[in-house]
């Protein structure tokens, strides 16, 4: 196991970049994602479990995304479409700590491979329009190279 290094600059929301369907740090005010895997005791004879397996990887995931990018993404889609209706995509989250050359943080990438599984707008009375999207998570791959 590799040596950790602690007290070096923090990873912060300012440094992440979220690129999508042919948009380079598209407008995400934010991003969750996560992996569960089913995991289950193994009993033999007595009360104590004799071993434990893994099983089935669940995922899940929503994007908060600006509409300026959302109007931009359904202009390509054919007229009676929505965003529901594209196939599934890649999402690129990347977390550039280093940009500005300062502290020791390690650049981060995950890759996400999902569709939208709900569309919606929400409207009120704020300045820059948004809305939080249910995808389809497929598979998500934490720490790949870029």
């Amino acid at each position: 196991m590799a040596t950790i290094t602690k007290n070096q600059r923090s990873y912060d929301g300012g440094d992440v970049i979220v690129s999508m369907l042919g948009i380079f740090d598209i407008y995400a005010d934010s991003i969750d994602y996560s992996t569960k895997r089913e995991h289950q005791r193994n009993y033999g004879l007595g009360r104590k479990a004799r071993s434990w397996s893994m099983g089935k990887e669940e995922y899940e995931g929503k994007i908060s995304l600006m509409m300026e990018d959302v109007v931009a993404i359904q202009s390509t889609l054919d007229e009676g479409k929505s965003l529901i209706d594209l196939q599934p995509f890649s999402i690129l989250v990347t977390f550039s700590p280093n940009a500005d050359g300062s502290g020791l943080a390690i650049p981060v990438v995950d890759k996400i491979v999902a569709k939208f599984q709900a569309t919606g707008r929400k409207i009120d009375n704020s300045m820059g329009l948004k809305y939080e999207y249910e995808l389809f998570v497929i598979d998500i791959q934490e720490n790949v190279k870029p």
